[in-house]
């Protein structure tokens, strides 16, 4: 779904990953990771995110829609 949207509104900025590390990461760019409360893996993964990642980044009052779910089914099918 987020590569549907991501094609067909190509101006949008689009970020398909776990929603715990993309919020992780933020927070950290901010400045604000003494108020975080994240998992450790959340934590790992968010260190690993490559500079390209890290500066496109939105800052706080920049995002219009989060939107996180499951996996479609297609997807979960896969996982077995």
């Amino acid at each position: 779904a987020g590569n549907a949207f991501k094609a067909n509104h190509p101006e949008a900025l689009v970020f398909i990953d776990n929603c715990n590390v993309i919020l992780r990461a933020i927070m950290e760019k901010c400045g604000d990771i003494e108020d975080c409360i994240s998992t450790t893996e959340a934590a790992e993964l968010a260190s690993k995110l490559d500079e390209k990642d890290l500066s496109s980044l939105p800052l706080p009052g920049q995002v219009d829609f989060i939107n996180g779910g499951p996996p479609c089914q297609v997807g979960v099918d896969h996982l077995f």
